[in-house]
């Protein structure tokens, strides 16, 4: 079994991250207002893999209750 660490992101960081993620969850809207299906079947997977991320470091969720 993999051995589990613990890393700390400083506040800056994070603030980076979270703003990246944002960015790419208003791009998804613009593609879904524009109504590019294969661009959003491509793209919502890699925002939904990004977000449950933050929800492990946030939370402290197991990446085992993640979606992806």
């Amino acid at each position: 079994m993999d051995e589990t660490r613990i890393y700390s992101v400083d506040s800056e960081t994070f603030d980076e991250l979270s703003r990246a993620n944002d960015e790419l969850i208003q791009y998804l809207q613009w593609l879904i207002e524009r109504k590019d299906l294969e661009a959003i079947n491509k793209f919502i997977p890699i925002v939904r893999r990004t977000t449950d991320l933050f929800l492990v470091i946030i939370e402290g969720l197991p990446r085992k209750y993640l979606t992806f």
